[in-house]
This record gives structure tokens, sequence and C-alpha cells, in this order.
């Protein structure tokens, strides 16, 4: 109703313009559009499946193009597909919190400090200067020396009689980095990368060293 009666009022009966008109605030017409399409914008949701397939998307690209980029380096170091899933989980967290420009800037940085830093496509912690097969080299060494080490603890009965698969995953996310937000970004990656590209011979972490 009042929507009709300033429709009626400003463009009807005055004959004025219809765009915005700049000189006023108090464009009574255009207070009205601006905030009925506010309301309509915020009641604009994407669909939930849509994203959940282009994440999908995004996810096996990323994965098949690191399995022909360094396959060779990662799947020789594990005889367990739970923790080559896990490997390839944290080369692609990594890499999509540290995209090309990024580690190109810290390269730079590197060369001009020369002072430890993390650098590569598996940011590794280095002294020296190191290229994106060589972080994945060292990447995966620390997985399966953070994989062992644990074992040995649980073996010798230092982690508890309870110590889970969970848990060991979860120590292994959290020894290559901190933070409640990286450990369960990776940990939901690994359960999905897992679940996709290796749904067969997955063996159990902990019961695979205890024979």
């Amino acid at each position: 109703m009042l929507f009709s009666y300033i429709t009626y009022k400003k463009i009807i009966f005055s004959k004025t313009n219809i765009l915005p008109d700049f000189t006023t605030i108090a464009n009574e017409l255009w207070i009205i559009i601006l905030v009925f399409l506010f309301h309509l914008a915020n009641k604009i949701e994407l669909p939930q499946e849509g994203t959940i397939k282009r994440k999908e998307k995004y996810l096996e690209k990323t994965y098949i193009k690191f399995k022909i980029m360094y396959g060779d380096i990662i799947e020789c170091k594990f005889q367990n597909n739970r923790l080559t899933a896990l490997a390839y989980s944290i080369l692609i967290y990594e890499n999509f919190n540290r995209y090309k420009l990024a580690r190109f800037v810290e390269n730079i940085k590197f060369r001009l400090t020369g002072k430890p830093h993390t650098l590569g496509v598996m940011q590794v912690y280095t002294d020296k200067m190191i290229n994106d097969f060589e972080s994945v080299e060292l990447g995966t060494n620390k997985i399966l020396k953070t994989y062992q080490r644990h074992i040995e603890e649980y073996k010798e009965n230092k982690k508890g009689e309870y110590y889970t698969e969970w848990q060991l995953i979860s120590d292994i996310i959290s020894d290559y980095n901190t933070g409640e937000d990286y450990l369960s970004s990776v940990d939901e990656l690994h359960t999905l990368i897992e679940n996709k590209f290796y749904p067969d011979n997955i063996i159990p972490l902990i019961e695979i060293e205890e024979g």
C-alpha cells in the first residue's frame, strides 16, 4: 500500500525522473526498493548440493594432479593406504593455504634473509633452499617418522591401553602443524580422500605394527 502510494505520487502524479536523485538522501521510493533488495539478498542461499559438488570436483582434480606429480615420492614411503591418504591430505591442504605466488615470495624472503623458513608445497621448515619435490620428500619423511615414533610409544605402553587409531592420526597431523582448525580440516580431507580413492586395502595403523 505504501509502495503503491509513493510510486503514484513520485512517478505518475509528479512525473519526475525515476532514477535516484543524488541531491537528496530522503528518496522514499529508492529507500523502499533498496530495503526490499537487501532483504531479498539475505534470503538467497547457494544450494548446498552444488557447493559440495564443487568441493569434490576440486579435491578430485587436485588429488589426480598431485598423484601424477608426486606419487612416486609419496607412495613408496608407506605400506598402508591410510598413511598415503594422510600424506595427500596434508599436501593438498598446505598447497591450498600456500599457493604458488605465496611460495614464490617465501623463496625470495629466504634468499634475502637466509633465515630458516617453511618452504615448498608441503611447507617444510628448513634452513636451506628446497623445491617442491624436495619439500614433498621431507614432508612425507616427517609423517613417517612421527608415525613410527608414536607406534613405538604405543608398543611400550606409554600411550596407554586405549590409544585409538583416530588419536594416532590426530597426533601425526598435530605434529606436522598445530592448531584446532588445521587438525579438523586435514582430518576431514583425510576421510574424504581415503573413502574416495582408497576404499580398499586399509590396514589398521596400530595393529599392522603389532603383527
